[in-house]
């Protein structure tokens, strides 16, 4: 339906957007009342900083790249990686395999979803939760390994 130029389109005006409301935020200083979040870009990921009750995390809030394997970082900044947020690799149209970080603790909703060409996904033992239809309409992903039980 699209051609690749076209994904590719949408896919910078998705990131400009994020971008924007990003640096609307950051000007008037709204933040959740118990923690404190900033945003950055580290290669090809869009990321939330997030701070609460002394501790700090990141969440992967979208991929911006074209590869077709992605590796998804442990740490950005020295700080662990443990989520990726709600759509953050949604309609990838490249991806075919991705590599997660034993930090990784959540898979948001639809993380993955409409990522047709994904085939397979190894899941770290960290996991303890894999949001709503993360892997929905995933065509070809045919082999979900996990490592042990979910809580």
């Amino acid at each position: 339906m699209y051609g690749e130029g076209t994904v590719l389109t949408m896919k910078r005006y998705r990131f400009l957007s994020w971008l924007a409301v990003l640096l609307l935020l950051s000007g008037i200083g709204i933040t959740p009342a118990a923690a404190e979040t900033s945003y950055g870009v580290e290669n090809d990921f869009l990321y939330e900083l997030l701070e609460y009750s002394g501790r700090r995390e990141v969440r992967i809030v979208e991929y911006i790249g074209s590869e077709n394997f992605v590796v998804v970082p442990s740490e950005i900044d020295g700080v662990p990686v443990t989520e990726l947020g709600r759509g953050a690799f949604e309609n990838n149209s490249y991806l075919d395999g991705i590599l997660l970080p034993e930090t990784l603790e959540i898979i948001g909703d639809g993380c993955f979803y409409q990522c047709l060409y994904l085939e397979e996904i190894l899941l770290p033992q960290s996991i303890k939760y894999i949001g709503s239809l993360a892997f929905y309409n995933c065509r070809n992903l045919s082999v979900i390994k996990f490592p042990g039980p979910i809580n």
